[in-house]
Formats: structure tokens, sequence, C-alpha cells
């Protein structure tokens, strides 16, 4: 089957970088209608060797057949998913399910790699800001559990190696319950694709998590966290779909990543972690959520910013093991924090935990400005915020931009334009 189209460019490694070139692209899809010839487009900026300049990228338009529904794939996340050191952009095709990515390290069939049957939500893929990419039902429904419409595709912004392993895996979260031969599927259970060689992969559940008696579902990007299909009044699970950003890194620095888990009330925050065989390992309640703050990503944002040839540039790799802090917005233009996350504590689930460490703030970018992703954009080593404007340079226009982060702190003057762009772009 034929799969989106990519260009051949150099090679790259850390999440959302995909041009190996140690500085994060910013990734987009536009949708239905809107793209070139009247199909959808998927593409990123290319960030420089030190951040100061973005140039676009085109993967083409993801539907390659426009009115073919073997061929409506739209772009649902990104990771490292065969283990080559760069990110790849993660397609999921609306109509049938098929779960594939396209590798820009890999020239064999466009850098084109099909995982099989996946998830289709019942409507189509659905933005991860909210609506409905695909407005008609999918024709032809897999048959529900992990390759059928019950299951949605969670974009994990390239932190998902749940075993250690040097690739990153393909999470999923069931909506509703069911019961097939292999057992009852509750609601909330979380369950991932690990890939493997030439398409092939393995398949792990790390169950239901729970603590106190209560269901926990993993913590969703740049909206509250009450807000998560099942656990949402009726109708509200439509905001949510196949490319949903959730939180997830490496909390506790033991080289596997974690998810990121609040309760129904979303008054709570805790770690799953994974175990070296990749199943479901001990549970850390970290604190109290803040209320009104909103989750908008997870990096390595605390520590000094690398220095070499190439001044803030400098070539600085994600190391292994490295933890994570966890970002927040008071409400859309407030300020803009972190969780400061000390790896290694003993917690409720034990050792090789992790623990808070106290807030840090990164200062208020304004009313019009909300904070979206956290990725290493300039290359020194240290997670800066991606933020966003609408109407900030023209009625429906955005314009994104980070904040530069030089030691756990963003100075005046450390604002660096990507892109503006019509708003019918989706950032993924």
């Amino acid at each position: 089957m034929a799969g989106p189209i990519i260009a051949d460019v150099t090679l790259g490694a850390k999440p959302s970088d995909l041009t190996f070139d140690n500085t994060a692209d910013v990734i987009f899809q536009n949708q239905p209608g809107t793209g070139t010839g009247g199909t959808t487009e998927a593409g990123f900026f290319d960030s420089n060797a030190n951040g100061t300049a973005f140039t676009w990228q085109s993967e083409g338009p993801a539907n390659t057949t426009p009115g073919d529904p073997t061929t409506q794939f739209f772009a649902v996340g990104h990771g490292d998913y065969n283990g080559n050191g760069s990110d790849d952009i993660l397609y999921q095709n609306s109509r049938t399910g098929e779960v594939g990515y396209n590798d820009h390290l890999v020239t064999a069939n466009g850098g084109w790699q099909s995982l099989g049957l996946g998830p289709t939500p019942p409507f189509g893929v659905v933005a991860v800001g909210g609506g409905i990419i695909v407005g008609t039902p999918n024709p032809s429904p897999n048959p529900a559990g992990p390759g059928g419409t019950n299951w949605i595709v969670l974009d994990t912004e390239g932190h998902s190696d749940f075993k250690g392993e040097g690739h990153d895996d393909i999470l999923f979260y069931n909506t509703a319950a069911y019961t097939d031969a292999g057992g009852t599927h509750p609601t909330g259970e979380l369950f991932y694709w690990d890939p493997g060689a030439g398409g092939s992969k393995t398949f792990e559940s790390f169950g239901a998590p729970t603590a106190f008696g209560q269901a926990l579902h993993p913590v969703a990007e740049g909206v509250p966290p009450t807000t998560f299909p099942g656990l949402t009044p009726a109708g509200a699970a439509i905001t949510f779909g196949s490319g949903s950003s959730v939180l997830t890194g490496d909390f506790n620095g033991d080289g596997r990543d974690d998810i990121l888990l609040t309760d129904a009330g979303g008054n709570t925050l805790a770690v799953l972690h994974s175990t070296a065989a990749g199943t479901a390992g001990n549970l850390d309640v970290l604190r109290d959520y803040p209320t009104g703050w909103i989750p908008v990503g997870v990096g390595s944002l605390a520590g000094t910013p690398g220095t070499g040839a190439t001044g803030a540039g400098s070539g600085v790799a994600f190391t292994p093991g490295e933890h994570a802090e966890i970002v927040f917005q008071n409400g859309p233009g407030g300020e803009v924090g972190y969780w400061n996350i000390t790896p290694g504590a003993t917690t409720q689930g034990g050792p090789g935990g992790e623990s808070f460490n106290g807030f840090v703030s990164l200062g208020t970018p304004g009313s019009n400005w909300t904070a979206d992703e956290v990725h290493d954009y300039n290359g020194n080593g240290l997670d800066d915020v991606l933020l966003s404007s609408n109407g900030f340079t023209g009625p429906n226009i955005v314009t994104y931009g980070y904040w530069s982060d030089v030691g756990g702190t963003h100075p005046a003057g450390q604002f660096q334009t990507v892109a503006t762009l019509p708003v019918d772009w989706q950032l993924i």
C-alpha cells in the first residue's frame, strides 16, 4: 500500500529531531480540503544547527489519491520507531486503521514502513486540539480491540521507549470495555506495540491503572487533566482521538520511559513506571495537581546548557537516562513553569522512583500566547518551550516560536520565531 511521500534528508537524534542534526523540528498536518490540490499535507520546519532559522520540509499530501479511502493517512504522532537515532512521523489511515511511519533516514519505499492494521475511531481521526478531522463515519470499522474501534493512538512526543531498547513504542488507550478471546479489556487499559524489523511488532499491556480505589488515566497535553475519553460527560470523548498527545518521559532516570497519570477528578499526579520486561511496574504518587494550571509537556529543563565550537548549537546529545521535568501553564496566556523532579527517590512505589523538588517559574508570555510543546530546538542540551499566538500578526494566522532554555530560565530576548501559518495547520 502506498504511504505518505517524503524527501531524503540527512542524519539526526533526539525527540522531534527528524533530520539528525541534534535540534528538534516542528511538525504540522494540514486539515482536509485545505492542502495541496485539495488533499491534506504534512511536513515540518527543520531547525538549523542553533535554532535560529527553520526551513519547511513537505512530506506531500497525506491523501496520495484523493477520494480513495485506502490512502487517507493523517499524521498522529512522532517517535524513533526503528531506533536509528532520528524521529519518524507516525501516520494512521482514518478509514482502514493501518498504522505506519515515515523515516527520513531511509530511502527504500520512500521511507515508509507499515505496521499493519491499528485502531480506527468510528468517526475517523480526531484532531489533537479537538474537532473531527474526518467527519464521515468509518465505512468498515475493524473489530473491537487493539486493531479496532475502541482503541486510540496516543502521541507520546518521542518519549515512549518503555523497555529501554533504544526505540520508541506506540501507545494505545481503550475507550470502552469489551471482552474477546483474550479476556476482558476494561476502559482505561493502556496497551502498546513494540515495533520490530520489517514492520513486525509485539504486544504489551499495562492494564488499567488505579490508585486509592480510583481509576487513573494519562495526562493529556494542553487541556485540563479531567478531560479524557470515558471519564468526561457524555459527548466529551469526541474531542479526543488518535493523535491526542499525552505526557510521558523518563522521570526516574532508569533509561525507560514512564507515563504520567491523574485521577478522574484531576487532583493528583502519579507516575506509572515500566519494568525491564516492558510491563507495568511501580506506581509513584507525586503530589496534588495545581488548580487552574494545564500540563503542556515534559523535558529536561534544569541544568547547564552545553558549550562548544558552534555556541548555542553545541551538539550536546540527550543523555539516555536523563530525567524529565513537567511543564505547566496557568491557563491560556498565563505564567509558564515546571516541576523540578528528583530521580532515584524512594516513594510510594518503592526504590527507584522520583519526587517533587519545587516549582520553577519561566515567566509569563502574554495574554495571547499558549505554551504547546517542550523540545530542544537550539541543540544546547536543554529543552525549550514552544509557544503559539492566534492573531498576533493577523486574523486567522498563528505565530509559532520558542523560549530558549539557557539554564532553567527564559530571560528577555530569548524568544525565537519559528513560523507563521494559517489556522488550518495543526501542530503534531
